[in-house]
């Protein structure tokens, strides 16, 4: 017989704003735990840039994206328009009120990382999904790969999409067409690279029913693709985004280039993210993730070849049946989307959350899955709890691990504060990895460099350019077009004695100096790590003098003369 508090706790109606608040805070306690107990930032990528970009845009007004030159030899800062700034770059700006820039960047980041799972809460809600709370901890904390957990706190534009894909997906399927206007239309003023989503997955949703009831509806796809589309409206009007998808030119040239470079463009240097999806990788850093893809998919493939064959569909629910559908399809276009791209991970562990929720409740209340044995639900809850519990636990450390061995930003505070310091306002710094140019933009935005955000922004303004700064960056030499070989710098000293070395590399240096002062305006090289150019430069104290130093970090920037 139950106790009187269980039996009153059974009565309570918890208010589902106040619980969705309490959920909030839970997530919110958790990432503070894993963000927040650690001094390092997550990533020393785009984040420091998007927050510098929202300081500037506070402090200076809109002569901060009109003029932009951070990144110098770049076709955002050489083609006459601004930077595009949309609504994430406005919501950050409160987070750089803080006299601590860290802590706002830092703020912000668990901010983005807690509202994922939180929205991600609610739509499973809505949607009757039981024990919600478990399914998004499962899949976000455990289930999920490591790195899709460790992206949640990356402080980027893309991070939000798996939230705002959930909603698009839940407000499609309830037909609250101006819901979803305004909500595709936060989506591309968000971020303006997925504004295809929103009106994919009406499309998507259109086919599940055309499959069920054979008839078809154009509202939710009319106020889809107006939403996205009107998103560019809102973009600055000197900005490449603004109405770049209305804009045949601008965007078939963004296309073109994205497709070209993912099937046989030149190989210039990428962030990982832009990398072809691996299908094999996908299957040993998510294997439970994609184990519940297959069953889903499997068991949408058995369901609909019986509902052909016996004309009446397994479960009884025709609109869930039509949903699954629905989630089945928009997880076909996403995996496909992988084999292009590793960002479609992103969006393919919050489909399997929702793909496996929506199959269990179809299992379960059609009788398909029934534990009447009390004690057997019992023990499952309880072993599937501990598992939870455990691994999320490790998660946790193995997180609060990565983000604390990261490269401590502290260096680049330093060397930024020695920039400002020693040069004159506008120099230009030749940065010898585009990944240097974010933490240097955040602690210095009064000189400039010469490639920053993505190398191709370099590459499509100047390939020679490009490829000088590649091959000087990266091999020791000057060159400015493609290679194809291992490493030029070990091709030349092959086989020569030590004095011939000791020659051919102060020869190079000597040609280095000249072709950096002459083609890229600058007298300044930066180095945080020791590579083959740095060796180079340091056995020519004719052309180049050291002028700052700190060991410790292994920063270094000589000057040349």
């Amino acid at each position: 017989m139950k106790s009187r508090l269980v039996l009153l706790l059974g009565r309570i109606k918890v208010n589902e704003s106040v619980l969705v608040f309490f959920v909030f805070l839970f997530f919110l306690a958790l990432n503070a735990l894993i963000y927040f107990t650690i001094a390092n930032v997550s990533s020393p990528d785009d984040q420091w840039f998007y927050t510098k970009i929202a300081y500037l845009l506070r402090t200076e007004g809109w002569s901060a994206i009109t003029n932009f030159q951070g990144a110098y030899f770049t076709e955002l800062s050489q083609s006459g328009y601004g930077y595009g700034v949309g609504l994430y770059h406005y919501v950050l700006m409160p987070f750089t009120l803080f006299s601590n820039k860290i802590l706002g960047l830092k703020l912000s980041g668990l901010f983005f990382a807690t509202l994922v799972p939180t929205i991600s809460f609610w739509v499973l809600r809505r949607l009757k999904i039981k024990n919600a709370l478990i399914w998004v901890v499962a899949f976000f904390y455990v289930f999920g790969s490591f790195n899709f957990t460790m992206r949640l706190f990356l402080n980027r534009p893309f991070v939000f999409i798996d939230a705002l894909m959930l909603l698009e997906i839940y407000l499609i399927s309830k037909k609250k067409y101006w819901a979803l206007f305004f909500v595709s239309l936060i989506h591309a003023w968000w971020h303006p690279a997925s504004f295809w989503l929103p009106g994919m997955l009406a499309v998507c949703f259109e086919l599940a029913r055309i499959l069920y009831q054979k008839k078809i509806a154009y509202q939710n796809i009319i106020f889809a693709i107006l939403g996205s589309l009107g998103a560019f409206l809102l973009f600055p009007a000197h900005s490449h985004t603004f109405l770049s998808p209305l804009n045949p030119l601008v965007f078939g040239k963004k296309l073109f280039s994205f497709i070209y470079g993912l099937i046989s463009g030149p190989k210039i240097i990428e962030g990982s993210e832009n990398f072809k999806g691996d299908i094999f990788l996908m299957l040993a850093q998510n294997n439970i993730v994609f184990a519940c893809l297959i069953f889903f998919i499997a068991l949408n493939i058995f369901f609909y070849l019986y509902r052909h064959n016996n004309v009446k569909d397994l479960d009884d629910n025709e609109n869930r049946a039509i949903f699954r559908v629905y989630v089945f399809l928009v997880t076909v276009v996403m995996f496909l989307g992988f084999v292009f791209s590793r960002r479609f991970e992103d969006l393919l562990i919050p489909l399997a959350m929702l793909g496996s929720a929506v199959s269990f409740c179809t299992l379960s209340e059609n009788g398909y899955v029934l534990v009447n044995n009390e004690s057997v639900r019992k023990i499952f809850f309880s072993t599937l709890l501990l598992f939870l519990l455990i691994a999320g636990g490790a998660r946790i450390l193995d997180l609060r691990i990565t983000f604390g061995n990261d490269m401590s930003y502290l260096k680049y505070e330093k060397v930024g504060n020695w920039f400002r310091d020693n040069t004159q306002k506008g120099e230009i710094i030749f940065n010898t990895d585009f990944g240097q140019f974010n933490r240097l933009f955040f602690f210095d935005s009064d000189n400039r460099y010469i490639v920053g955000i993505e190398p191709k922004n370099m590459y499509e303004y100047s390939p020679r350019l490009y490829w000088l700064w590649q091959n000087i960056s990266l091999y020791g030499v000057v060159q400015d077009t493609d290679n194809q070989e291992k490493n030029l710098a070990q091709d030349i000293l092959e086989g020569k004695s030590d004095k011939e070395v000791e020659e051919i590399m102060l020869e190079n240096s000597k040609i280095i100096a000249t072709t950096i002062k002459d083609n890229f305006q600058s007298k300044y090289l930066f180095f945080d790590a020791d590579t083959f150019l740095k060796k180079e430069v340091a056995k020519n104290t004719t052309d180049y003098e050291l002028v700052y130093e700190d060991k410790d970090g292994g920063v270094f920037v000589y000057r040349i003369n």
